[in-house]
């Protein structure tokens, strides 16, 4: 008659079984949360102005346009980003600019990059913009205009979709 399995091991594989299921709950818990607070809807606001994106100095994503923006744009190294920019050190989805119908003003959300998104020098994680404002993006750094650059030869492509690339 062979002899029943010691009750230890039968214990210990349990345990180890709800160890792992534990662990595995965590992790998809932690996925599903980032997910969430990385994917927040943006809203297509109704009366925004156009503002304008103009490459300062040296850098110049993306043919060196200027860029028309009138609900809001994404900046980042994803193709599908509005504002696209080949440098290893930007996001693939950097930052947001988006217009806040409340507040009435034009905004800049780092979407929690490594590397940071910086106004007039300054870090940010969210930020207004005002006319003239120096934004930031790894080595790229665009202008922020409320007012249209005076120029018959700029016919600046028009960012009017704010979903998440």
């Amino acid at each position: 008659m062979p002899s029943p399995q010691p009750n230890g091991a039968l214990e210990y594989g349990l345990f180890a079984l709800r160890v792992l299921l534990a662990v595995a709950l965590y992790a998809f818990l932690a996925a599903l949360l980032r997910a969430l607070l990385r994917e927040r809807p943006a809203e297509i606001p109704s009366h925004a102005p156009t503002a304008w994106l103009m490459p300062t100095g040296d850098s110049m994503p993306v043919n060196g346009h200027c860029y028309a923006i009138r609900s809001g744009a994404w900046i980042g190294r994803d193709p599908q980003c509005a504002i696209c920019v080949n440098d290893e050190s930007v996001g693939e989805c950097h930052a947001c600019i988006t217009w806040d119908e409340e507040a009435q003003a034009w905004y800049i959300e780092d979407d929690l990059s490594e590397s940071g998104t910086f106004v007039n020098g300054q870090r940010i994680s969210r930020a207004p913009l005002s006319d003239g404002d120096v934004i930031q993006i790894g080595q790229y750094k665009l202008t922020f205009l409320l007012h249209p650059i005076q120029s018959p030869s700029i016919s600046p492509p028009v960012l009017s979709a704010v979903r998440r690339p």
